[in-house]
């Protein structure tokens, strides 16, 4: 079977890096971007089975992103991950994405948030 694909965003190169390192040691298939339109382009070339993205970027934000993905008929049951400073979920955000985690980011609760929203047979 097929591993995971995971695609990550965010404008922050060491944080996309590491998750990106992160991600792979535990067996996920990872793309990264390091914006929203990155991310749209590498979708409609390369699709997920999760996005992982950061709320706060410069352009396309992850607010912006995740209405994109969400309005799009091709990308709309993709389950997207939030991640940010932030200690709440925005309200534009509510009921739109899969699941929250606050930055900086423990590593098993993502991998179970991963695993939650997409899980694998072993």
């Amino acid at each position: 079977m097929p591993a995971c694909r995971v695609l990550v965003v965010d404008d922050d190169a060491d944080t996309l890096s590491m998750l990106e390192f992160l991600l792979r040691y535990f067996g996920f298939d990872v793309a990264a971007a390091g914006s929203g339109a990155q991310a749209l382009d590498l979708l409609s070339s390369r699709p997920a089975d999760v996005v992982l993205t950061d709320m706060s970027m410069p352009g396309i934000d992850g607010v912006e992103l995740t209405r994109r993905l969400r309005e799009d008929p091709r990308f709309r049951q993709i389950p997207i991950i939030v991640l940010s400073a932030l200690p709440l979920l925005p309200e534009t955000l509510q009921g739109r994405v899969d699941a929250f985690l606050q930055k900086p980011v423990d590593l098993e609760r993502l991998l179970a948030a991963i695993r939650q929203v997409r899980p694998v047979d072993d």
